[in-house]
């Protein structure tokens, strides 16, 4: 990855802010203080080889251990569950659920894996702060900010407005308590043409840009994140943990996680069919559809650039499924289903999930065991929601501190199906 000047930063953020899921502004640095920081204390927090060892795609592809940045965020592997309980009550047999909400104590869930890849470009090339973006509740945001505040690294969180929810208010005091810098914008245009000031600032000020990671961390390297795990979930079916699922539930909002998953199926050698279940509201018919395919296939460029040998996988618009049918009123705003689903998974099996992403999930899921000849199928149901309250953090700071646009969302009533999750 480059450093960019003033005129290609400007260019390639307005080229690719019209196709949002395809931009990578790439490794920047960002402050003077950095040309004060010696280059090997940052890489230190890399992986190192032996590492590296140890994660499913280096094991696949070990000329990847030279070339493709790594930073353990997670404890891998995340558990492989059976929702017995649930088969009893609904009449079937082989539920399993895929426990990525164990993905690490800090701020686990789906963002974590993409991280490991994103943030480990980020100090491979040096970077000081991180500019990424979402809506109010991001977990993408709150998890970026955690994990990069470890690492010594800032952030700078653009977001805009969402409906108000239990995590939502968790997320900004967490993105509060890591001192990341705010700003909230009225339109996703008026954040895309900030985006292009934020760089422009940066590089006036020092010469260097921000780290730029694109809305939940999906581009051709956090989908890496996922790649990995489909591998890591191949060898959990050759200890047998579970059969070969026949069908993968998961939601979808970004793509990166499907996409992700999608090569990592192929390159296992799984048969299994992704059924991606929608949560976010997109006018364009195909936009989800596209998306998820051109980031399959920049992902791929993006590991055969680094390793020949990475094999040309192609994904066609049969490999998975769409359910388009659980979004409810729009993003955010949790649906009866939803809350249903999620309150059954808590009494039964004990695991929380949320009513924006996963809820909305599992509802398809008990949807289609209802109406559909699925029964007898071998089902995974991937959990990608973070379900910790990390009390000891939000008890410690004050939302007044906020930006006062934010405060809002703290005094204002949550939505009737919110369970405080």
């Amino acid at each position: 990855m480059k450093i960019f000047n003033v005129t290609h930063f400007s260019c390639l953020l307005i080229l690719t802010m019209t196709i949002f899921f395809t931009s990578s502004i790439g490794a920047q640095r960002i402050d003077a203080t950095q040309k004060m920081r010696p280059r090997k204390q940052i890489n230190s927090k890399l992986s190192t080889p032996e590492q590296k060892k140890q994660i499913p795609l280096y094991k696949y592809f070990p000329a990847l251990c030279a070339k493709l940045p790594h930073v353990t965020l997670t404890q891998l592997p995340t558990p492989i569950e059976r929702l017995s309980k649930l088969e009893k009550i609904i009449g079937t047999k082989n539920i399993f659920i895929k426990r990525d909400d164990l993905t690490s104590l800090l701020f686990g869930g789906n963002k974590t894996r993409k991280l490991e890849f994103l943030l480990g470009d980020a100090l491979n090339n040096d970077a000081r702060t991180i500019l990424t973006r979402g809506f109010a509740g991001s977990n993408h945001a709150a998890t970026t900010a955690l994990h990069a505040q470890q690492l010594g690294l800032q952030s700078i969180l653009c977001f805009l407005d969402q409906e108000p929810t239990a995590y939502l208010r968790r997320n900004l005091l967490l993105d509060l308590h890591t001192q990341s810098q705010f700003r909230i914008y009225n339109t996703p245009a008026q954040l895309d043409a900030d985006l292009v000031a934020i760089g422009r600032e940066h590089i006036e000020e020092c010469g260097l840009s921000p780290y730029y990671i694109p809305s939940g961390g999906s581009n051709e390297v956090g989908v890496i994140g996922y790649i990995n795990a489909a591998l890591e979930l191949k060898e959990q079916i050759t200890q047998g943990l579970l059969p070969e699922p026949d069908l993968i539930y998961v939601a979808l909002g970004s793509g990166g996680t499907v996409a992700g998953l999608l090569v990592g199926l192929k390159l296992a050698g799984l048969k299994s069919k992704i059924v991606a279940i929608r949560v976010d509201a997109q006018s364009e018919p195909d936009y989800f559809l596209k998306k998820i395919i051109t980031l399959c296939t920049q992902a791929t460029e993006y590991l055969t650039n680094l390793d020949p040998s990475f094999p040309q996988v192609s994904i066609a618009p049969d490999d998975f499924v769409i359910n388009n049918n659980f979004l409810g009123d729009g993003y955010a705003i949790i649906s009866e289903p939803g809350a249903e689903a999620v309150k059954l998974l808590q009494e039964q099996e004990k695991i929380m999930i949320d009513g924006t992403y996963v809820g909305k999930a599992f509802a398809a899921l008990l949807h289609d065991l209802a109406t559909q000849p699925i029964k007898d199928k071998v089902i995974l149901f991937w959990n990608t929601f973070f379900s910790g309250d990390l009390k000891n953090i939000t008890d410690q700071v004050d939302y007044h501190a906020l930006p006062d646009r934010l405060h809002g969302y703290f005094e204002c009533s949550l939505q009737p199906l919110d369970q405080g999750i």
